[in-house]
């Protein structure tokens, strides 16, 4: 029975996840700023309402919820993210706006990674939520296409740090750019989730109760992957 904790399990990706593994019978910790409507309690899975951008008050929460099971967290899901209002011009765009979406596409993203590389022993696995947005950017995308970008950086950053760890660190991209970094690849989402662990591979179109797979395909056609 594995560990996996996820942020971002109300809707989505996150959610889809959260079943995946719950099906699995592995231990789930979760997570948003919103309960899963299609997730009752259940034995193994640990949630805890919290918004991670706030700095003062999250990490308390994710300890107290880090708590609830003894076992180690072997994977993180650090899902959790937002694009922001309508498209729109950058000059356009507030600074309200503008730190809104990096405080949880990026700044949320540190504060989870800070205390699970600090764990004992530390996360095998961490995938992180990228975009082709952060390769690619386009007119009416600046906060989101910043925030990814950024996120990338922080990834590699911290890759370089941990190197001694085996840390591997995954992102989503759909870009068929390689990045030039020594120890980038691409990966297909149902490799991903073979190396996190699942031993059966579903179609994109899955209609199994738990379509992690296929939803991860349709929004994650292929990631970027360090280890």
């Amino acid at each position: 029975m594995a560990s996996i904790l996820i942020t971002g399990v109300s809707t989505g990706i996150g959610n889809a996840l959260a079943r995946y593994y719950l099906a699995r019978g592995d231990e789930v910790l979760a997570v948003s700023r919103n309960p899963a409507a299609n997730i009752p309690p259940q034995e193994h899975f640990h949630f805890m309402r919290c918004d991670l951008t706030d700095i003062e008050r999250a990490p308390a929460i994710l300890q107290t919820l880090l708590s609830r099971t003894p076992a180690p967290v072997e994977t993180v899901y650090l899902n959790a993210g937002r694009f922001g209002g309508a498209p729109q011009l950058a000059t356009q765009t507030s600074m309200q706006e503008f730190n809104s979406v990096l405080a949880l596409n990026l700044g949320a993203v540190k504060m989870v990674l800070d205390i699970m590389l600090s764990a004992t022993p530390p996360p095998s696995t961490v995938v992180f939520s990228s975009s082709i947005s952060a390769l690619r950017q386009r007119a009416g995308m600046l906060s989101y296409s910043v925030s990814k970008a950024a996120l990338n950086a922080l990834a590699k950053s911290i890759n370089w740090k941990t190197h001694t760890h085996s840390l591997p660190f995954w992102g989503s991209a759909t870009s068929r750019r390689l990045w030039h970094g020594p120890s980038w690849r691409r990966m297909s989402v149902s490799a991903i989730l073979s190396r996190c662990g699942n031993e059966r591979q579903f179609p994109a179109t899955s209609s199994t109760p738990t379509p992690a797979l296929g939803i991860l395909s349709r929004f994650w056609p292929s990631a970027i992957v360090m280890d």
